[in-house]
């Protein structure tokens, strides 16, 4: 965990620091040699609560760390730890209710992001393959919770009317990398990604078109989504 002042209040504080500081910025070091005679700390349940704790992103695996990857391999958690290293997103639900899409993801990495990073929602034209990208979220850094929601009203969107299937694009902020797939971060679940473009799969297929009207009541007032230009006509009980 680094190296501390000797004062013990002062550790706790140091500590307690880096805990913090570690949410927003890359952590990571050389793992200690393994010590039998002290092989509480390196346990399983230890390690892994205290790499989740500090949002370890990466950690040197060679040299006089070997004692402690080994420990790890024979206990069980070593590839739990891999997958866990640095951020892990994984989309947890999609549907679409109402023409309202919502989108669930978890992050069950140890890490946060710590690059800015932002979201695009893909809107693929099932007929004609043309596609049409939007915005859904500035900065993907602030899915820290394993529960982030994005809702989306998709008949806001401005497309033309046709069936679309739908796709999460997680591109590399740098221009000269942005429509490179091999930089595009690529959700924890099983045929999702699409490799070829670096899109991520939400299952989900729309349909747009004319009738595609949401109309409520609420306090007394009738709310139109979905149309730009229209007219209504009120009618009581007896059609009048």
């Amino acid at each position: 965990q680094g190296t501390y002042s000797g004062n013990s209040a002062n550790i706790l504080l140091e500590r307690a620091y880096v805990k913090e500081d570690t949410k927003y910025v890359a952590m990571g070091g050389e793992i200690n040699t393994f010590n039998s005679s002290n092989s509480t700390l390196t346990t399983c349940a230890n390690s892994t609560s205290m790499l989740d704790e500090y949002n370890y992103s990466y950690f040197n695996s060679v040299g006089y760390a070997s004692g402690l990857i080994t420990s790890w391999t024979n206990n069980g958690c070593l590839n739990e730890i891999k997958l866990k290293l640095g951020y892990r997103f994984q989309l947890t639900n999609s549907n679409i209710t109402n023409n309202t899409l919502s989108i669930y993801i978890a992050n069950n990495g140890y890490a946060n992001l710590y690059n800015n990073r932002k979201a695009y929602l893909i809107l693929k034209n099932s007929s004609t393959n043309v596609e049409h990208s939007f915005l859904v979220d500035n900065n993907v850094k602030n899915w820290t919770s394993t529960n982030y929601g994005i809702i989306l009203y998709l008949n806001s969107l401005s497309i033309p009317n046709g069936t679309y299937k739908l796709y999460l694009n997680l591109p590399d902020p740098n221009p000269s990398l942005s429509t490179n797939p091999a930089y595009s971060i690529q959700l924890a679940n099983l045929n999702t990604w699409i490799a070829s473009n670096g899109y991520n799969d939400l299952l989900q297929t729309w349909t747009k078109s004319s009738l595609s009207i949401q109309v409520f009541v609420s306090n007394n007032i009738i709310n139109i989504n979905g149309v730009d230009n229209y007219t209504y006509k009120l009618y009581d009980l007896q059609g009048r």
